[in-house]
């Protein structure tokens, strides 16, 4: 069954953002309900809103795993978030201060984790020097991300693409 696969895949991705002190002896941390443990994961999603993003936001919010929606754009849909764990926040990656945002964010929230789906594919034969230019930006940010993830207190960074 193709949805079995999926979700082990899935369930080893995220177990691998999670200390072995919190992954005892299930793969996935236990959440009550609400998330409210004091050592419960939350993970800051990165380019929520395409075609990944929405995956895995979906998949979080189905595991009862806080998350911190970070997206160029506003969300679109709702997130159906029945706790009220979930915070979306509209940042451009690019800008000058995202770096410090990002920092500020994850202490904020207190993200023990983040996910970035963030990426854009170069080299069109279409584009334009400007979408280039863009698309290196955007590419670029991965870096200064997770350094400042890092600096937030972030233990964990994945990079997911497509």
């Amino acid at each position: 069954n193709t949805g079995d696969s999926v979700s082990f895949s899935f369930d080893n991705f995220l177990s691998s953002l999670f200390s072995p002190k919190q992954s005892s002896s299930s793969p996935l941390p236990s959440l009550e309900k609400g998330g409210k443990e004091s050592s419960d994961p939350k993970i800051l999603l990165l380019g929520s809103t395409g075609f990944l993003g929405k995956t895995i936001s979906k998949e979080l919010m189905h595991r009862n795993i806080p998350c911190v929606h970070v997206s160029r754009s506003q969300r679109q849909e709702s997130n159906n978030d029945d706790n009220n764990q979930n915070v979306n926040i509209c940042l451009d990656l690019t800008s000058t201060d995202a770096a410090n945002q990002i920092k500020e964010i994850i202490q904020r929230e207190r993200c023990t984790a983040v996910i970035s789906t963030v990426g854009s594919i170069m080299g069109s034969s279409s584009s334009s020097k400007q979408e280039e230019e863009e698309d290196f930006k955007i590419n670029a940010s991965t870096g200064n991300i997770a350094s400042s993830a890092r600096k937030g207190g972030a233990t964990r960074f994945v990079y997911v693409s497509n």
